[in-house]
């Protein structure tokens, strides 16, 4: 299985409590060091029997994604047996030190083009299952309507818009009973 880790550098800076640059990760020192957290954060295991598959975490380097700058690394993840099948990814990278950040996992069979979300990894579960045929479609909806869920409730603003959506339509109802003959 190969992948990508892409950490946002200023989230990492805060969970490290380290003033990082995308200019200082860029640095093959800080590279390597980053690469060794990385690696001590991620691991997976088999779905069945939790034997250990093997993670390298490799070839680092900055890159922009939506106007942020990550630190991005690839990841190739082995079954030791050579036979891929359902395995249990652990990745607690960042969300260890901050609660607030959330991993969205996305899967892309062999030979597709289109990505599907497995799950979402924050600070109350960093471990989940990733199906070897790929996930299902309201697998990728599941993780997206609980996001979409936590986003809405943990803000102010969000919950304020809803309330001004909901609050005209018993209002307007109880204009329609006045007016009424």
């Amino acid at each position: 299985v190969t992948g990508q880790v892409q950490l946002p550098i200023d989230r990492l800076a805060i969970a490290l409590n380290q003033p990082l640059t995308a200019a200082l990760v860029d640095e093959p020192a800080e590279l390597e060091e980053l690469r060794q957290y990385v690696a001590a954060h991620v691991s997976a295991t088999d779905a069945t029997d939790g034997a250990t598959w093997t993670v390298t975490v490799a070839d680092g380097r900055v890159e922009t994604i939506d106007d942020v700058d990550h630190l991005v690394y690839d990841l190739i993840i082995r079954p030791l047996d050579g036979h891929l099948r359902d395995f249990r990814l652990h990745y607690d990278a960042i969300v260890h030190h901050l609660l607030s950040h959330r991993i969205f996992v996305s899967s892309r069979p062999a030979q597709t083009d289109t990505y599907t979300v497995v799950g979402l990894i924050d600070w109350e579960s960093q471990t989940l299952t990733v199906p070897a045929r790929g996930p299902a479609a309201e697998q990728g909806f599941r993780a997206a309507l609980k996001l979409g869920i936590i986003h809405i409730s943990e803000g102010a603003d969000h919950l304020m818009f809803l309330i001004m959506l909901l609050l005209p339509a018993p209002c307007s109802r109880s204009a329609d009973a006045h007016r009424r003959p």
